[in-house]
């Protein structure tokens, strides 16, 4: 008499390799296109600066009409002043500045001047926050307390080396931007096809 043995695989199983597979796909996607614009980013950093440059003002100006949109839905009690100033200025600012940017060169220059500054401005702020971080740290005697320290540091010299500079510190970010890109991506990259490799059974 023969007996037949069948090898089933139970459904928890089939769902826990059906979402290593997804996870898998997806990894070496995004790490595929996270390793192109990082290239991009590192060897074109004019272009690249300018793109950033482009979809950080848009972006803004989608913020505050949003803003706007939120203080329009709210009720006459609710309302508040600072939403509809911000969203009036972030609007305005966004809407000049590509408009600027897109009649004239020197436009484009004066925008990424600006977002410079700016991303200074709250560059230093953190590392000054970082500073009264550090101090509360130390006074409890929590471990790490040095590394906020520095990052602190770091956070300041970065943003004054911006103001200093802000146009070639633009393009300078620009490309750093994208070698840490690069390496994030070649790594997720080399994870996900290692997972690939364990759920095929390779060895």
């Amino acid at each position: 008499m023969k007996q037949t043995y069948e090898t089933t695989i139970s459904p928890p199983q089939q769902t826990q390799d059906t979402v290593k597979k997804s996870g898998v796909v997806s990894g070496v996607l995004i790490g595929t296109l996270m390793m192109g614009f990082g290239l991009l980013a590192a060897f074109a950093p004019v272009a690249t600066g300018l793109s950033l440059a482009y979809v950080i003002t848009a972006g803004l100006g989608i913020y505050g009409a949003t803003q706007l949109a939120a203080w329009v839905r709210a009720g006459r009690q609710r309302r508040n002043g600072w939403t509809l100033g911000g969203g009036i200025l972030l609007t305005g600012f966004s809407l000049f500045t590509l408009w600027s940017a897109l009649q004239t060169s020197y436009g484009t220059v004066v925008m990424i001047s600006a977002l410079a500054t700016v991303a200074a401005f709250f560059t230093v702020l953190m590392g000054i926050g970082q500073f009264f971080t550090f101090d509360e740290l130390r006074t409890h005697g929590t471990e790490g307390a040095g590394w906020v320290l520095t990052s602190g540091i770091l956070n300041v010299i970065l943003g004054i080396v911006l103001l200093t500079n802000p146009i070639a510190s633009w393009f300078a970010l620009s490309a750093v931007w994208g070698i840490y890109l690069s390496v994030s991506g070649l790594a997720l990259l080399v994870e996900s096809i290692s997972g690939r490799r364990g759920v095929r059974g390779d060895v």
